[in-house]
């Protein structure tokens, strides 16, 4: 899996591991090594849903009881530089999300970093219940709000019974001066 990985890549997975097994602790008093499945996902215990996240410095991890919350999302993203953004924008978002994002009192980049954030954390959130990789297409940024510092996504397309094209999502975020921390739960 992370045989040729370069080292930064192993202690970026390897300290989003140990948040994961910190926080499994922190929930419900046992610690357990977390597998990795298909596609590198990680493989919770039964009872638990949980997301991880890292960055070139930091790695956070959220873990709840799937009877309190049936999925969970979050992610933590550096600010992505514009010319990062030149090339990647048209793969991540749309038109109507551009001129969002361009109304917003924030600095594009920022506010294109916190979209992005925010489709990863549904992604994350629904891939173990869905099991297959869906587009940044699949869902659409309708609002981020810098007064409570939430976002609300809607699906684009129909993922599953249970995520079905038009059903809303809200998550939260946090700034700071390196990147953004985004979360979303149900």
């Amino acid at each position: 899996m992370l045989e040729n990985a370069a080292v930064k890549r192993k202690a970026e997975f390897l300290a989003g591991r140990l948040m994961a097994r910190c926080a499994l602790e922190n929930l419900y008093g046992k610690s357990c090594q977390i597998l990795t499945g298909r596609h590198r996902a990680p493989i919770w215990p039964e009872e638990v849903v949980g997301s991880i996240s890292h960055t070139d410095n930091s790695a956070c991890c959220a873990v709840a009881l799937k009877t309190d919350v049936p999925y969970l999302g979050i992610d933590k993203e550096d600010w992505i530089p514009s010319l990062i953004i030149k090339d990647i924008s048209d793969n991540i978002i749309n038109e109507r999300e551009k001129l969002l994002l361009r109304r917003l009192s924030l600095d594009f980049e920022k506010a294109f970093t916190l979209t992005f954030s925010a489709k990863e954390c549904l992604f994350k959130a629904l891939y173990p219940s869905i099991g297959y990789y869906f587009d940044f297409d699949s869902a659409e940024i309708v609002s981020l709000s810098l007064e409570d510092n939430s976002f609300e996504l809607i699906l684009t397309k129909t993922l599953a019974a249970d995520y079905p094209r038009g059903r809303k999502f809200i998550g939260y975020f946090v700034v700071d001066s390196e990147g953004s921390l985004c979360w979303l739960s149900g």
